[in-house]
C-alpha cells in the first residue's frame, strides 16, 4: 500500500493466487476477513490487480458486504457498487488498474468469477469518514 496525504490517493497491489492459501483464492494470501483495507471517505483508490493463477482467471468487483447466506454465485462490472470499481476477469499473468472514489461504506472486493466469492475470495474494504490515513487491518 502506498498513500499521498497531499493529494488524498492511496494505491493497493492486489495479487490472485500469490499463495496456496484458500487453494490459490486470495487476493496477496488473504481471503474472507483475514485483512481489512480502510481508507478515509473522499480519498481516490486505485487497486493494480495480477493474477498469478496458471489454472484459473480472476477478478475485482467492489460489491456490498454480503451476509454469508446471500453471497452470489458470480458478479460482473454491472453490479459494482461504485462506477470502475471493477476489473475485466483476467487470466494468468495478466493486469489491469482501476479507480474510483472512496463513498463512505462497508464493501467487498469480490472475485467475480464464477463460484469463488462463494469460496471466499474476497476482502473487506472500509470508507470510513473519521478516518485520517488509510489503514490494514489483520484478523488475529
Amino acid at each position: 500500500m502506498h498513500y499521498d496525504t497531499s493529494s488524498k490517493q492511496v494505491h493497493f497491489e492486489l495479487i490472485a493466487a500469490k499463495n496456496a492459501n484458500n487453494n490459490g483464492y486470495n487476493y496477496n494470501g488473504y481471503y474472507q476477513n483475514a485483512v481489512t483495507l480502510k481508507v478515509p471517505a473522499g480519498w481516490i483508490i486505485s487497486i493494480t490487480f495480477i493474477n498469478r493463477d496458471a489454472n484459473a482467471p480472476h477478478s475485482i468487483v467492489l460489491t456490498p458486504a454480503f451476509s454469508q447466506n446471500d453471497i452470489p454465485d458470480e458478479q460482473t462490472g454491472e453490479f459494482a457498487i461504485i462506477n470502475r470499481a471493477y476489473t475485466e476477469v483476467l487470466h494468468a499473468n495478466e493486469q489491469e488498474t482501476i479507480s474510483f472514489p472512496a463513498k463512505e461504506g462497508r464493501y467487498w472486493l469480490f472475485c467475480g468469477v464464477k463460484r469463488h466469492g462463494i469460496d471466499g475470495m474476497w476482502i473487506p474494504l472500509t470508507v470510513e469518514r473519521d478516518l485520517q490515513i488509510p489503514a490494514l487491518h489483520f484478523r488475529q
